[in-house]
């Protein structure tokens, strides 16, 4: 019996020895450090103090999450359309070429050319109207020489007029007045000199116009016409006359080449 607490001391020695040498050879990698380590680092065993900051963390969270519902809901939002504006006026200034056709009957020094500008009021982004005053010079169908002046009203419709090129068309009515000085012609009888005519008739087209900035933009188009005469020469000073029928008449078509520069405001 003497002997058991001898042996109870003995043991606890050893114990307190076994202890105190595996803390000091505790290698890295062993699973009891590892063991040791995560019960050190455990804040609520051992500082229990920092208790009130790990309280202090947990609301921003609730303040983050909130605003995170508030930037997601900005992003899943669609993106607002820009807004055309309702109302848009625009000069227009051109240069043009007048297309007469390809009639082997037409004088082979037929050629004319011309300047033009229109004041446009567009109220809605699809829709324009245009009215204009164009000059034209050079020699007509017949070869005479004619100098001519035209007013233009159309109406032109914009298919996208949201993208920088936009695709129109037009149509639209013309008034015209031309000075022509009229020249023999073998096997033909008209009077001679210099007449003045007038004309009325309608004229349709497609363009393109392309925004180079936002109140500036360049176009072309391709227009053609018909008309007839509205002088009082009408019989006396017919438009065209056929040298072997004698066949005459004061109706006329053709078409107009254009390209011009556009102001917006």
């Amino acid at each position: 019996m003497r002997c058991i607490p001898a042996l109870l001391v003995g043991a606890v020695t050893l114990t307190a020895s076994a202890s105190a040498l595996g803390k000091g050879s505790c290698e890295e990698g062993d699973w009891f450090c590892e063991e040791e380590e995560s019960r050190a680092e455990e804040p609520g065993e051992q500082e229990p103090a920092e208790e009130p900051p790990a309280q202090a963390e947990e609301a921003p969270p609730k303040k983050a999450s909130g605003i995170s519902v508030v930037d997601r809901t900005l992003e899943e939002s669609p993106r607002p359309r820009r807004r055309l504006r309702h109302r848009e006026w625009g000069l227009n200034l051109r240069i043009e070429k007048v297309l007469m056709g390809s009639d082997r009957r037409m004088s082979p020094s037929a050629s004319m050319a011309g300047l033009g500008f229109s004041l446009r009021l567009r109220p809605i982004g699809y829709f324009a109207f245009d009215a204009g005053l164009d000059f034209f010079g050079g020699r007509d169908w017949n070869g005479f020489d004619r100098n001519e002046t035209a007013f233009l009203l159309n109406g032109m419709v914009f298919f996208n007029p949201r993208d920088r090129l936009q695709i129109y068309t037009l149509v639209g009515l013309g008034l015209s007045r031309a000075t022509v000085n009229v020249l023999p012609v073998a096997g033909v009888e008209r009077e001679l000199g210099q007449h003045r005519f007038s004309y009325f008739g309608g004229q349709i087209g497609i363009g393109a116009e392309f925004r180079i900035v936002a109140k500036t933009a360049i176009n072309v188009d391709l227009v053609g016409f018909a008309r007839g005469r509205t002088d009082s020469k009408t019989r006396s000073v017919p438009e065209f006359i056929d040298p072997s029928t004698h066949y005459a008449t004061n109706a006329s078509n053709g078409g107009l080449l254009r390209g011009g520069l556009t102001f917006y405001w």
